[in-house]
């Protein structure tokens, strides 16, 4: 993986920029979640993963519906980390680092600890409803409670990298909005079951459905800003779709 200035310059000026990423480190991760999910159903999907397009929803959700459920190892994120650091050093200047899981992550998945990393992937299968509206991070963000996390640091500025790891075709893969047509008038919040979740202006979202760039290219990895609206559509591909991500924090 190599993020470099002039990828930091797009980010900027855009809001989004495609890096350059290993494929050896893709397919460690690939191997990982691999094994995490074969645990999960005792080898059931060992010689062919995209079986689990068979997984009726409520089982899919009770396994994977949670994203506590779906975190990396210690070992393995701790690692990415390091990784996300020294080329943020080295080549930026800037003090960068994942962030901790929430109380509420570990809430829910007993086996995480205060010193997991968030880095987690994502299972999508075809035709079904596994992906989420058009959004940016920062609507979530904002509505965290602040006792959720603990930082001990000033934050300067969040951004989040997409890693598309199987399955990812120019049909499902991420779409990202231009920064210079972010409209924050558009962005809301909207009550579910007592619940107060991020809202879009669907019209707005229609009505700008051509302006958004397909992030297409199986080798490399996408950094976004925490602001950058983004979703990737329902998977119309044969096989499963699976990614991973995480949020950068500059100190």
């Amino acid at each position: 993986m190599n993020i470099t200035k002039k990828n930091y310059f797009e980010l900027k000026e855009s809001g989004f920029s495609i890096l350059n990423f290993d494929k050896s480190i893709k397919s460690e991760l690939l191997k990982t979640i691999n094994i995490k999910i074969n645990k999960l159903f005792k080898n059931k999907y060992k010689k062919d993963i995209n079986q689990i397009n068979k997984i009726n929803d409520k089982k899919f959700i009770n396994k994977f519906g949670n994203v506590s459920q779906r975190f990396f190892d210690f070992k393995t994120s701790k690692r990415f980390n390091e990784l996300l650091k020294y080329q943020f050093k080295k080549n930026l200047r800037l003090n960068a680092t994942m962030h901790n899981p929430t109380k509420s992550n570990i809430k829910f998945n007993n086996e995480l600890t205060k010193k997991d990393f968030s880095f987690y992937w994502r299972i999508v299968r075809s035709d079904k409803n596994d992906v989420g509206k058009p959004h940016n991070d920062e609507q979530f963000w904002n509505l965290l409670d602040k006792k959720e996390l603990n930082f001990r640091y000033k934050i300067k500025d969040k951004f989040k990298i997409w890693i598309p790891l199987y399955g990812v075709t120019k049909q499902n893969c991420l779409k990202v909005l231009n920064k210079k047509y972010f409209n924050k008038k558009k962005l809301s919040t909207i009550k579910i079951n007592n619940i107060v979740k991020p809202n879009i202006d669907e019209k707005w979202i229609k009505k700008n459905q051509n302006k958004f760039t397909v992030c297409f290219k199986e080798k490399n990895a996408i950094l976004f800003d925490y602001q950058t609206i983004h979703y990737a559509p329902i998977n119309k591909n044969k096989k499963i779709r699976i990614s991973c991500e995480a949020t950068i924090i500059i100190k």
